[in-house]
């Protein structure tokens, strides 16, 4: 990395507790970090530079935006050439036809009847507007009181054979985003009556399972993931055959300020 002075700058900052106040980050313990502050200041390929000099493999691709590697020549001449002649373009009302390039590309290798492209610019993103297209799909139809997804209904339509099998954290267990809920503060969207069964998981069971899972399958993720895992891996001793999925519906970086990847 070459170091240039407003890195240098940055790093000296950097040990100014005022000056690191003014930032509030996401999914992190700030006053831990800020009280010892890891900076990146630069990145090759798969690796973080840090201000101390230290290279960081970076598991996550850059939280999924650089599974290419970071600061590719050929990627950064691509982008420095498009920002040279357009840097940006509305997506409504008016188009670039890049944009139409690129949607025909993806159609190109999608199954039948998927034929349509909507760009979308994170994960939530994409999850809110395909609800709103679902809900707005259904008021065009005139049923606009379908509101509810019924995905388990939906699978045991394709298949009635499929269980449906929820977990619980054990009495006294605490696992974030995991929780056994007085019948009072269930989402009404919730209906028992579809769950066929549920494993209930303890803290320890869950904090095992995340390690392992991130050890033995690289997969870096949270504590209720574990603990789905723990009830799949639960539930698979008790079959002789059979296809289990669970769901890995959280990351390990948000854990990182906490104890368990200790």
């Amino acid at each position: 990395m070459n170091a240039r002075q407003p890195e240098v700058a940055r790093t000296m900052q950097a040990s100014d507790r005022q000056w690191l106040d003014a930032h509030w980050m996401p999914f992190t313990g700030n006053r831990e970090f800020k009280a010892n502050p890891r900076m990146i200041t630069g990145a090759e390929g798969a690796y973080y530079t840090t201000s101390d000099g230290r290279r960081i493999f970076d598991g996550l691709s850059g939280l999924w935006c650089t599974g290419l590697g970071h600061c590719r020549k050929e990627i950064v001449d691509a982008v420095s050439r498009q920002i040279g002649t357009l840097d940006y373009s509305p997506a409504f009302q008016f188009g670039h036809p890049l944009s139409f390039e690129l949607a025909n590309r993806i159609v190109e290798k999608m199954p039948e009847g998927l034929n349509r492209v909507f760009f979308t610019g994170s994960g939530s993103e994409s999850a809110d507007t395909a609800l709103k297209m679902a809900r707005a799909y259904w008021r065009a139809k005139g049923q606009g009181s379908k509101t509810r997804l019924k995905m388990m209904d939906l699978l045991k339509e394709q298949n009635a054979d499929v269980q449906i099998v929820g977990c619980q954290p054990t009495d006294g267990s605490h696992i974030p985003g995991i929780r056994k809920w007085p019948i009072a503060y269930l989402p009404k969207i919730f209906q028992r009556e579809r769950v066929d069964r549920i494993i209930e998981v303890s803290e320890r069971e869950a904090r095992i399972m995340s390690k392992r899972l991130a050890k033995e399958e690289a997969i870096f993720c949270g504590m209720s993931s574990g603990g789905a895992a723990h009830a799949a891996v639960k539930l698979s001793n008790e079959l002789n055959e059979g296809v289990i999925v669970f769901i890995v519906c959280d990351r390990g970086d948000r854990y990182l300020s906490s104890d368990l990847f200790d």
